[in-house]
């Protein structure tokens, strides 16, 4: 058995775009986690050049929104006390992620100067706490109550609705403020051969 020749110019290229642009770094596994020196906007905390917040919310998001489509299919459609079960434990990793996610979130928010761009991150996070609440109330209501209790699936509701404003509020930060986004500095790295 012949083992493959790797190229290795991707990685180097990668590490060499990290340093360029690196505070401070650890090496954790495989994977290099680096305190960028951001832009005019701040530090954000990366993973292997890229910003870890972005990489945590889309799990709770959609395990926040599965769990409000369980609801919709256990009230209107089947009537199966299954999906309410199901509901019940894709709001419970929604809140571990989500707070997981908001870690790196304030992490980020706490280094952005004072801007425009902080004061919507601001509101981003504070949207994103009374989400959290929201469906840790709605947790707990399902976990002591009837699965036919339809208080917490109006909190989810509610939570699923503020998500997209906090959702477009965290657009606004990374499209129109550039917050975490690193486009003009990335390198230019040769083709690798490698499709």
């Amino acid at each position: 058995m012949v083992a493959a020749k790797l190229d290795p110019r991707p990685v180097v290229y990668l590490l060499q775009a990290i340093s360029s642009d690196c505070v401070r770094s650890k090496v954790v596994g495989p994977v290099l986690i680096v305190a960028s020196k951001g832009d005019q906007h701040g530090e954000s905390r990366q993973l292997a050049g890229n910003p870890i917040h972005p990489m945590l919310v889309p799990l709770p998001i959609g395990l926040f929104v599965f769990s409000f489509i369980c609801d919709l299919i256990f009230m209107f459609g089947s009537g199966n006390a299954v999906w309410s079960t199901v509901a019940l434990y894709a709001i419970g990793g929604g809140i571990i992620g989500a707070l997981l996610a908001a870690v790196f979130g304030l992490i980020d928010l706490l280094s952005l100067d004072a801007s425009k761009a902080k004061t919507i991150g601001i509101w981003h996070m504070v949207i994103n706490l009374t989400v959290v609440a929201l469906f840790i109330v709605s947790f707990l209501q399902r976990m002591g109550g009837p699965a036919e209790s339809r208080l917490p699936v109006l909190l989810s509701l509610i939570a699923v609705l503020l998500l997209a404003v906090s959702g477009w509020l965290g657009g606004e930060m990374v499209f129109v403020h550039g917050v975490a986004s690193a486009r003009e500095r990335q390198p230019k790295l040769p083709p690798t051969g490698l499709r």
